[in-house]
């Protein structure tokens, strides 16, 4: 795949910009938009090349003293932005995106309308290949386009721990632009890459006896599709397609098992209608076939099912469909799943564990298959989990499982069903048996987080003198108050992931957690319908900070007082030294002044002896070498003294010093400081 290689989008922090390109906006044919985690940014795109990037919550990095702080623009409720938000409201301007609910929670959040929603990339991608591993923008650029986009993980970074380097909002706008600017133009060239395989599907609808619309869907690439969990009964099936008749299918008798249809369309515009009874075992028309039949359908526990197969009509339109959900009730769609058997048997394979199918399972190209590998129950407690990475002050809904069956569980996506309604999806590792884990889903809009910090000032807990090292240890306190509002009428079980720092401990008597996992503990707490719920975490740190004593003078040793760092018996004992050490100081004064004193008189000397070498010949030589041998004589006199006064006064430097280290030595003393 080559890199991308894109324009820069035009960056747009200044409100003054911003009718320019509202305007040119609304002149394009379709406009592609990505928003950012937390709306930190928002990307226009109206063609390859043609894009803006709008910055709302960018921030300086913390230590980045140098750099120029980030322009934003305001917030999108703002007066300025009265351009921006009608163009958002208006259903007449088709917008586009990838995985666009994620742009409408998050104008919801921010209390702006958003509307006339024409197309999602990722939403396209599924429906033209439903078993496609992957339908990320990253990976559906490479596959069709066979380009590399730059990726969101690559602008943050990677961190300590598994986490990022930075977030989203300490990026600089112009490297957010980027990256951002290049998923949203993406999102153009794959609509015109998928356009024509789109044109290519048939709308399908399925039809109760009152003419009301219970399941509607698209046909795949290969004409085909299919509708599972219809209750039996009589049924109107309507097939559309741009540039034939509609096929019309009325009083399709359904019932249990698999029934087959294969309508043909012709090229018109005319409606054709076809009465059908599920008796008939086949009826031919001059404008479609239908065949009927009661195979049964291994592992939908029999429930009906209806397909519509091939065929071909007048004009060359080929079709073939089959027709999907009929809203089954919840003790069906129970009983079905307590009648499915699994499709596969699990071992242990070393430390792997292997599943074997128990059936061949053949697949045609362009067709996928759920295949059941496993059918037990585990335990699962459905919880509220909270990990201070939202900026919105949610928590995620999750679920605490517990694999008790004796399977191993493989990595991969989930669903989750609540009351049979799909409620949310995620990721998960695989789970071994007996293992323990939490997994998030969804968003839960139920509770509303807050989290304060307050930290205490350091202050010293034990001191210790020993082997001449003053050792004060030191404790670092801080509390987290989490406070959670819960806004339904039913009680939640809140699950709060506190880092576990490695430093830092939790303080005696504070709140136990529920677990410990790699990094962090989780705590448990019960937050009841309609009211506020709070949970305070204490930790502790430890320091130890170590002083020489020979190094330690007194105006530190005041400064220990008067901190009270340092209980008085060490106050007096410090002292003593520190008296001691400036008896040593004094001798070692003194011996440096007189060796300062031999040090003149040695250069003295030296300028008398070169002047009496310039006196050779001279009439003043003999009276002048008479005066400087005198001269030189008294000095040496002083010389010998001064080197006698220094070896003295080191003899007592020694002893002094050597009484200062026994003092250092032999102080030994520990307390406890409250």
């Amino acid at each position: 795949a080559r890199a991308c290689r894109c324009r820069l989008p035009q960056d747009v922090d200044d409100p003054a910009d911003l009718p320019a390109m509202v305007q040119e906006l609304r002149g394009a044919r379709l406009v592609a938009l990505q928003t950012e985690p937390g709306l930190v940014g928002l990307s226009f795109a109206v063609a390859p090349g043609r894009s803006w990037y709008l910055p709302f919550g960018h921030e300086q990095r913390e230590g980045e003293f140098d750099a120029t702080p980030p322009r934003n623009l305001s917030p999108l409720s703002s007066e300025d932005l009265a351009p921006l938000r009608a163009l958002l409201a208006d259903p007449t301007v088709r917008k586009a995106g990838h995985d666009i609910k994620a742009a409408w929670v998050a104008f919801a959040r921010a209390g702006v309308p958003f509307a006339g929603v024409a197309y999602d990339s990722m939403l396209a991608s599924f429906v033209l290949d439903p078993g496609n591993r992957s339908h990320a923008i990253n990976d559906l650029a490479r596959e069709h386009l066979s380009v590399e986009l730059p990726t969101t993980a690559q602008l943050l970074g990677k961190g300590k721990g598994g986490g990022t380097e930075r977030t989203f909002a300490q990026v600089p706008p112009a490297e957010a632009a980027r990256v951002s600017a290049a998923q949203a133009e993406m999102v153009l060239r794959l609509e015109e890459t998928f356009r024509s395989d789109i044109e290519a599907h048939h709308l399908v609808r399925l039809l109760d006896e009152n003419n009301n619309v219970i399941a509607q869907t698209n046909t795949e690439s290969n004409g085909q599709c299919a509708f599972s969990g219809v209750s039996t009964g009589n049924y109107r099936v309507e097939v559309e397609h741009s540039g034939f008749k509609k096929d019309v299918i009325a009083g399709l008798n359904v019932s249990p098992g698999e029934n087959q249809l294969n309508p043909q369309l012709q090229v018109g515009s005319v409606t054709a209608t076809v009465e059908v009874t599920a008796n008939a075992s086949t009826l031919n028309t001059t404008t479609s076939e239908l065949a009927v039949t009661a195979s049964k359908l291994s592992g939908v526990a029999n429930r009906p099912h209806v397909g519509v197969g091939s065929g071909s009509g007048a004009g060359g339109g080929a079709f073939s469909a089959a027709l999907g959900p009929a809203g089954p009730s919840t003790a069906s769609l129970e009983e079905a799943r307590a009648m499915a058997e699994a499709a596969a048997s699990g071992q242990e394979l070393g430390d792997l564990f292997e599943y074997k199918l128990k059936d061949r399972v053949t697949l045609k190209k362009n067709q996928s298959a759920l295949v059941p590998i496993a059918q037990t129950e585990i335990e699962a407690e459905k919880v509220s989990l909270w990990s201070g990475t939202s900026d919105s002050g949610r928590p995620l809904r999750g679920l605490w499982l517990k694999n008790t069956s004796s399977l191993t569980f493989d990595g991969g996506s989930f669903s989750v069903l609540e009351n049979e309604v799909f409620a949310g999806e995620g990721l998960t590792d695989p789970i071994k048996p007996g293992e323990r884990r939490l997994i998030s889903y969804a968003t839960d809009l139920g509770l509303l987080m807050e989290a304060s910090k307050n930290g205490q000032p350091q202050h010293v807990t034990h001191v210790k003198i020993s082997k001449g090292v003053l050792t004060q240890i030191s404790e670092l306190h801080e509390r987290t108050l989490y406070v959670a509002r819960n806004q339904d009428e039913a009680k939640h079980t809140l699950v709060i992931e506190h880092p576990a720092r490695a430093e830092w401990k939790l303080a005696k008597g504070a709140v136990e957690p529920e677990e410990k996992a790699p990094g962090e503990y989780r705590f448990r707490m019960e937050v009841p319908p309609k009211a506020t719920a709070s949970l305070p975490i204490e930790e502790v740190r430890t320091l130890s900070t170590a002083f020489e004593l020979s190094n330690l003078n007194d105006d530190q040793i005041a400064v220990f007082v008067k901190q009270g760092t340092i209980t008085p018996e060490m106050a007096q004992a410090l002292e003593r030294i520190s008296a001691q050490k400036a008896v040593v100081a004094k001798l070692e004064a003194e011996m440096e002044n007189r060796q300062k004193d031999i040090d003149r008189i040695v250069e003295d000397q030296g300028r008398l002896r070169e002047n009496m070498k310039a006196l050779r010949g001279s009439a003043e030589e003999k009276a002048l070498l008479q005066r400087y041998t005198k001269q030189l004589d008294e000095q040496e006199t002083q010389l010998e003294a001064l080197r006698k006064k220094i070896h003295d006064t080191e003899t007592q430097r020694d002893k002094a010093n050597d009484q200062l280290e026994k003092m250092i030595d032999d102080l030994q003393i520990e307390a406890t400081l409250s």
